[in-house]
């Protein structure tokens, strides 16, 4: 999806871990356990949909570059989850191109596939709308800020 915005302030919320639980729904609790330079350990408490009850979980997170970061599932109540966020330039100047890409097996057999597709579907509908106006906020912020100082 396309965020109208510079890649730097895309850059800037989607790794900031203290802005993570309003960039993707669901999420109740996130706490950083262990820091180590790009890299950072978290428990991660969260509900994907109302189909399911929430579940808590220990992620890895690696910024493995300025235009990459890359999740994983170390253990909980998730049998996987692993994905990326992935920011390279936009189609038009000054815009994002983000790529947010996950795989999920919440290891729940009663709930028909198709059912569990529609609820992803709407909850990466969710997650590109919160990123757009996040990156939106933080731009207006940091451009208002500029413009006083002139």
């Amino acid at each position: 999806f396309e965020v109208p915005f510079p890649e730097s302030f895309t850059r800037e919320v989607l790794s900031n871990d203290k802005l993570f639980i309003q960039l993707i729904p669901g999420v109740k609790q996130w706490k950083v356990l262990n820091q180590s330079g790009a890299s950072q350990t978290a428990r991660c408490t969260m509900s994907m949909s109302n189909l399911m009850n929430p579940s808590t979980y220990l992620v890895q997170v690696n910024k493995v570059s300025d235009s990459e970061i890359r999740f994983k599932r170390l253990s909980g109540d998730l049998n996987e989850l692993e994905g990326s966020w992935t920011i390279s330039s936009g189609s038009k100047p000054n815009s994002t191109l983000v790529t947010y890409k996950y795989t999920i097996d919440t290891g729940m057999k009663l709930v028909p596939k198709g059912i569990m597709e529609q609820e992803l579907k709407k909850h990466l509908v969710e997650t590109q709308s919160r990123v757009r106006t996040k990156v939106q906020e933080m731009y207006k912020k940091n451009t208002q800020i500029g413009m006083s100082q002139n």
